[in-house]
């Protein structure tokens, strides 16, 4: 039923040229079996010449090769549909470079790492050769001794000052509670301070702990630029595997800002949309929705008993409308917060190794979100254009995770990014910490 949804909704959402090509392929594939179907196999005592049906078969014979043909070269060359229909370009080229789940079945294994729901190998082959070569002593990705349950609406944090081996890697939590180095709470002289705030990629799920992309970028700050500047740089990462937008805008609110950063890298996936609500249920029941009024107006909105919440597939589709509007509040209140407080608000948008290749549209509708709520926007998709085999970007083969690879090219298009977009001072002539503290 999921696959037929998405498919649905995907020609509600399609143009009417789009529509035509998809519609018009099958329909002239039939009206050409329609008018070659009375090809003569027998000749003799017809009355037909043998030339005639000769010349029949070789039509038919060259037409079908000619069919044949341009969906060859179409399967190598997508994109030169592009100008027919960009929609039908990308669909074909996302069948040939095919290096992920489809949706449907990319959210049940997403829910399998999180939320324990059983076999989920019962989906479709792939999810059975993925699990399949799952190892059955791997630590449980439920419960570890690292972290520990808050009665608000962070939910969960890290146990400060713990080592593990956490997803093969090692994982050092420091006495902030942070997947990082030492840092003091307060920065000190000279010190500019980014602060990370996002989910499992960004706290670096299945990595060793200075193989995370933003470990790798504040090495290189300070290898290149705190030369030229005498400034040390810190990227204090604050994120937490499982963390819903909620969760993120809680964690700055509530633990971010002490650490007076001057800028905030608010860290967003493709999953961003789908992951708005994931956080009802948990909030409902500590009775904290209060705190996020978008949530509470986008449950009343559709007709939901906050009291009585639906189940989680009921609950997901009946809010999953209101994901777009609800998250521009969020990012809103994000940016009027971090402004008030001199800080610098920035909506950093992470490329994962199960999206597709070509840009998708989810991409966009985060940059045009970056924009409507003027937030500086760091977009790092096409960090892994180079890379042919997305797979080989994976933690494990069960484990679509980024590994070091992914970590180190996310972190050279990262500080590009920042250089580019004038977020870090690069030069020793800069005496302000931070152009928009007050």
């Amino acid at each position: 039923m999921d696959e037929l949804g998405i498919i649905w909704q995907g020609m509600l959402n399609s143009g009417p040229l789009d529509l035509a090509v998809l519609i018009g392929i099958p329909i002239g594939l039939g009206v050409t079996g329609v008018l070659l179907r009375h090809r003569t196999r027998e000749t003799f005592g017809t009355g037909i010449k043998a030339s005639v049906a000769s010349k029949d078969f070789i039509l038919e014979a060259v037409v079908i090769s000619a069919v044949a043909g341009a969906f060859i070269v179409i399967g190598l060359w997508p994109n030169l549909l592009n100008p027919i229909s960009p929609a039908l370009g990308k669909l074909v080229e996302s069948m040939r470079d095919r290096v992920q789940l489809n949706a449907a079945d990319s959210r049940k294994l997403i829910r399998g790492y999180y939320e324990d729901l059983g076999d989920v190998t019962r989906f479709n082959n792939e999810l059975w050769t993925l699990y399949g070569m799952k190892p059955h002593n791997v630590e449980s990705l439920q419960s570890t001794a690292q972290t520990r349950q808050r009665n608000d609406s962070i939910g969960v944090e890290f146990v400060p000052s713990t080592v593990e081996t956490f997803a093969g890697a090692t994982r050092t939590i420091n006495s902030l509670g942070l997947r990082d180095r030492e840092y003091p709470l307060v920065p000190g002289p000279n010190t500019f301070r980014i602060a990370l705030v996002g989910s499992s990629n960004d706290m670096g799920w299945g990595v060793n702990d200075n193989e995370t992309y933003e470990n790798l970028v504040e090495d290189r700050l300070n290898h290149e630029i705190g030369l030229q500047t005498g400034k040390k740089f810190e990227i204090l990462n604050f994120s937490v595997h499982a963390y819903r937008p909620t969760q993120k805008l809680a964690t700055i609110e509530q633990r971010v800002f002490a650490a007076r950063p001057n800028i905030i890298l608010y860290a967003a996936s493709t999953e961003e949309f789908n992951f708005m609500f994931k956080s009802v249920r948990s909030l409902a029941d500590k009775q904290l929705l209060e705190q996020f009024p978008f949530i509470a107006d986008a449950i009343e909105r559709a007709n939901i008993n906050a009291k009585r919440l639906p189940n989680e597939v009921v609950l997901q589709m009946k809010l999953g409308p209101f994901a777009e509007e609800s998250l521009r509040a969020l990012l809103e209140r994000f940016r009027d917060g971090a402004l008030s407080r001199g800080i610098h608000p920035v909506l950093l948008i992470l490329e994962l190794p199960r999206d597709n290749r070509l840009r998708g549209e989810v991409f966009d509708r985060l940059v045009d979100l970056g924009e409507a709520t003027n937030l500086t926007t760091l977009d790092l998709q096409g960090a892994f254009a180079a890379v042919r085999d997305r797979r080989s970007l994976w933690v494990l083969p069960w484990d679509d995770h980024i590994n070091a690879e992914g970590h180190r090219l996310l972190a050279d298009r990262l500080y590009s990014l920042l250089l580019s977009e004038v977020l870090v001072p690069s030069n020793a002539s800069i005496k302000q910490d931070n152009p928009f503290r007050r």
